[in-house]
């Protein structure tokens, strides 16, 4: 009886380690896969961003800051609305216009908000190449939203903190500029960054 139930419980751990392990290579393989599809959606963008930004508006151009939608560039079925870069990480991450679960797969989205009404929430998967690193960044770190129009946005970090996932209100009605947050680790909490506008160019 010892020995079969020693034996059960060596079976049950190997097909544990295995489960684990075959999860993690699945994340891994995830995370590539968005990396991936995330660097391609960029290059695109930069493309797009570097043409809009060379083109004189004259009188159609409204000032930024009395914009209501950003525009968006379509790519690989997502419709983009800017590039975010964050200089302390060396990432810059395509932002799509709106989030769905399937989106947020490939790339950051908007959760809320608009850059123009100093009120932007943007949210990622906890992916290396996503916002994974986010908590690495410190206070006085700037980011950078540029538009579609070739539109710069500077902020800077002003605090960090963790919401609980139902904390809805507190992650959108901060009153910082920009939001940014991703899930921690273990899923249970939402790691959030605020930051206040500095400069538009």
């Amino acid at each position: 009886m010892k020995h079969k139930r020693k034996a059960i419980l060596l079976i049950s751990g190997s097909l544990l380690l295995s489960a684990a392990l075959a999860l993690t290579c699945f994340n891994v393989a995830d995370a590539h896969r968005a990396g991936a599809a995330a660097e391609r959606a960029q290059c695109s963008l930069a493309e797009h961003i570097a043409v809009m930004s060379q083109t004189s508006f004259e009188d159609d151009e409204t000032p930024l800051l009395l914009e209501t939608e950003p525009a968006t560039v379509t790519v690989e079925n997502i419709n983009y609305m800017g590039v975010l870069e964050l200089p302390g990480l060396g990432l810059s991450l395509p932002v799509a216009a709106s989030w769905d679960y399937d989106s947020l797969q490939d790339t950051p989205c908007r959760y809320s908000g608009s850059p123009y009404d100093d009120n932007l929430v943007i949210c990622a998967h906890n992916y290396y190449s996503h916002f994974g690193r986010i908590g690495e960044l410190s206070p006085g770190d700037e980011a950078v939203f540029t538009d579609c129009r070739g539109n710069r946005i500077v902020y800077t970090l002003a605090e960090g903190e963790t919401l609980e996932p139902g904390d809805v209100g507190r992650m959108t009605d901060s009153g910082y500029a920009l939001t940014l947050f991703t899930c921690t680790w273990s899923g249970a909490e939402r790691r959030t960054l605020r930051f206040d506008r500095t400069a538009v160019d």
